[in-house]
Formats: structure tokens, C-alpha cells, sequence
């Protein structure tokens, strides 16, 4: 490495660090009939959470992800009206508090200072509980300004991984890539692609074109492959952000998506480089990605039986250069004997491509509404 891309490198780092504040502290946890009340060491606001929805037929679990750290340690408790509560460290960045209900109850999250105050209301009579985040929608203007740009992986010479149905992951990326275009653009969105045909293209150029147009998100597509003789073992939709990788797994995928260009950097500096550039887009881009996984298996679930293959973190090349909130889709295994020839399929493609839509409206709804 020349002396100039070391000095690069050595402000970026500086920078970083500068960036990378640490989380907020959860003090403690305050109870009472109607709500739950959390305290930070230093101001809420609702950046820190991300809110999803799980429902079964009378049971319904409202989850709140805050990027915190819990200072005591698990909380398990039961509440008035039946409801029961659990907070725990879920990840070393995250804190997951989950308040399990009957349907004909709502929970409400505000913030003042430096507390969060989540309350637990019953419905006004005549009216219906509609979970929040089923299915998300956009609403009217959610698209309105929105630039997103999709990057098809692979291209030109790079097939990518070959399916069981014997067709290049190119080529299914591509015409998901096509569908998504057509539905985001139905909903008001401007959208650019970084391919739109067979060709090859690297994969920092991916980005500088991204920034380029000054995009909101970027959705690189991509359909994940293994070798034998974990061809049967392995299938499912997987949604990554940027983050050097923390498993063998997240490792293994992100060298098959990264070979064609990451030769030309050594390991210290691929390291050093990913761990810089993701300090400022962490948190936007997680948010996205559990939107989007969320949007997908929506559309998915019922009709294919989808495999949640979860949100994860990986060393993703591609994504290292955007400017904006930035991820990866795995939109299924290639490789595996039977999802390897649904993937191929254009009704496959149009469900995902609705799927990957909600995903990115509800991102938008949540975050700038």
C-alpha cells in the first residue's frame, strides 16, 4: 500500500473513531399498570428503536429492538390485563423487549429526555386492532423524493453461482431486479439500476454509481450457493448489512460475493477498510434490512414456505462505498434440489419483488414519518 492510501486510511480511522459513539445505557426498568418505562443514561429518541409485530391466532407480541445496552439482566415479568413482559440483551448492540398480549391490546412507544415510556391501552370500543406492522404499506407520499437504486449481482463474464435448474444466478438476479423496478416505480419511487443487461460490472463502480445519484437505499441481489454436501441442509431468504463478519457463515458468503473484485486489496486492509466505512451507516442499514426480511417473508411465507434465514451481518464489498443505507439479499439457495428451481421461477420473482417494496416502504414510514 503507497504512503498516500496510508495516510487515507489512517484519517478514515480517526474519523471512525470519532463517529462510533457508544450506545446508550438502559439504567433501569420502571413497572406499573399500563406501562413499561425505561431509562437511559443519555437522551431517547426514536432512532434508537426499531418496532416489528409478531401475531398467532389470540396471542400477539409486540417487539421493540433498541440500539442499547441493558445494564441488569433479564427481566421477565407479568402485567395487568394478562400481558407479559421480557427485556434481555439480544445481540452486544441490541436490546430486545417483547410484550406478549391478547389481540384486543395496543402498545404505544413515546420518548421524553431521557426515558422511553411504552403503554399498554385498550382499544375504544367499536374499533379494530390492526397490527402495525403487517404487511407494511407506504403511505401516500412515502415514496415521494425517494431515490433507490438495485444492483443485479453479477453480470458479463461472472455467472455467479449455477442453480439445479442449471441457470446462472445472473440471470434470476437480474429479472428479480427488473420486477422490483417496475413495483417501486408503481409506487412513486425514482429508480436506477446498475445494470439493466448482461454485463460485467466491478463492484466499487456499483456504489460510486449509487452515490451518484444521490440514492436513499441501495439493494444489492444476490442468490446464495453452497457446495455438497450441505446442498440439501441449506435454504432460506438471508438479508445482510455491512460489518466485518462475526460468524463462518456470514464469512463464507461474503468470499463468494466478493471474489471477482477483492483480490486487488490485502486482508488487513479489506478489514480495515469495511470496519471504517461501516462506523456512520450501521444502524440505517440494519433497520433496513430487518424491514426488508420482514416485507420479503410477508409475501413468501404462505405460498413457498419460506425459510427465515434471518438478518445478519457480513463483510459485503459491495455495500462498503455507499453513501446511504445499504444491503445485500440472499433471495433464496440456488443450490438447494427444490428451492433452486422455485428461484427460478417468474412468479417467484414478482412476490419477492412486492416483498422487497413493503420492506422499503415500511423502512421509510418508520423512520421519516
Amino acid at each position: 500500500m503507497s504512503s498516500f492510501a496510508i495516510r487515507i486510511f489512517c484519517a478514515l480511522w480517526l474519523w471512525a473513531l470519532g463517529m462510533a459513539a457508544p450506545l446508550p445505557q438502559i439504567e433501569s426498568v420502571e413497572l406499573d399498570e399500563e406501562s413499561v418505562i425505561l431509562h437511559f443514561n443519555k437522551t431517547a429518541t426514536k432512532g434508537i428503536v426499531h418496532f416489528f409485530q409478531l401475531k398467532s391466532d389470540d396471542l400477539k407480541r409486540d417487539i421493540y429492538d433498541f440500539d442499547a445496552v441493558l445494564l441488569d439482566g433479564i427481566i421477565s415479568e407479568s402485567l395487568e390485563n394478562g400481558v407479559q413482559l421480557k427485556i434481555a440483551q439480544n445481540t452486544p448492540q441490541k436490546t430486545r423487549l417483547v410484550l406478549a398480549h391478547k389481540n384486543t391490546l395496543e402498545t404505544n412507544i413515546s420518548f421524553k429526555d431521557t426515558s422511553a415510556y411504552i403503554t399498554i391501552v385498550q382499544p375504544k370500543a367499536g374499533k379494530t386492532t390492526k397490527p402495525r406492522e403487517e404487511s407494511p404499506k407506504a403511505k401516500p407520499n412515502a415514496a415521494k423524493g425517494r431515490i433507490v437504486v438495485i444492483d443485479p449481482g453479477h453480470g458479463g463474464r461472472d455467472c455467479g453461482a449455477m442453480g439445479v435448474a442449471k441457470v446462472c444466478e445472473k440471470v434470476v438476479v437480474l429479472s428479480v431486479a427488473k420486477e422490483l423496478e417496475t413495483e417501486l416505480k408503481k409506487r412513486g419511487y425514482t429508480v436506477y439500476m446498475t445494470r439493466s443487461k448482461d454485463v460485467f460490472i466491478p463492484l466499487k463502480r456499483r456504489t460510486e454509481f449509487a452515490n451518484s445519484k444521490n440514492a436513499d437505499v441501495f439493494i444489492s441481489l444476490h442468490a446464495n450457493a453452497v457446495l455438497q454436501p450441505r446442498q440439501k441442509e441449506l435454504s432460506g431468504i438471508e438479508t445482510y448489512f455491512l460489518s466485518p463478519a462475526r460468524s463462518e457463515r456470514a464469512k463464507s458468503v461474503a468470499a463468494t460475493e466478493n471474489k471477482e473484485d477483492i483480490e486487488e486489496l490485502s486482508a488487513l486492509s479489506r478489514e480495515t477498510v469495511l470496519g471504517i466505512l461501516n462506523a456512520q451507516r450501521l444502524y440505517a442499514s440494519h433497520r433496513l434490512a430487518l424491514d426488508v426480511q420482514f416485507g420479503v417473508l410477508g409475501t413468501l411465507k404462505k405460498p413457498y414456505n419460506t425459510t427465515d434465514g434471518g438478518v445478519r451481518e457480513g463483510p459485503f464489498w459491495v455495500l462498503a462505498g455507499a453513501l446511504m443505507p445499504s444491503i445485500l439479499l440472499e433471495i433464496g439457495y440456488i443450490t438447494h434440489p427444490k428451492e433452486g428451481k422455485t428461484i427460478v421461477q417468474s412468479n417467484y420473482h414478482k412476490l419477492l419483488a412486492r416483498g422487497i417494496a413493503n420492506g422499503i416502504d415500511g423502512y421509510f414510514v418508520k423512520n421519516f414519518y
